[in-house]
């Protein structure tokens, strides 16, 4: 699984993969650990922008793939 955020049609900003340690709020990487099959984690896609982007107003939207197929959520 994969999210890229798509700003204005033409920058590609990436994603990176953290998960909730058990019970906690505090977040760890996930080349850190490992998942084992059929074990639940809340796993985060974070992605850093420029600040600008924020309020400027122009399309935002954030593509998932997963499994191979794409899927695109609007932001704005």
């Amino acid at each position: 699984m994969d999210i890229k955020i798509i700003y204005d049609e033409r920058e590609e900003f990436n994603s990176f993969t953290s998960f909730e340690k058990f019970g906690e709020s505090k977040f760890t990487s996930l080349n850190n650990s490992s998942i084992k099959p059929l074990q639940t984690r809340v796993v985060h896609f974070l992605t850093s922008v420029p600040a600008s982007i924020e309020k400027d107003g122009k399309p935002l939207k954030a593509v998932i793939t997963a499994n191979g197929e794409n899927y695109e959520y609007v932001i704005r």
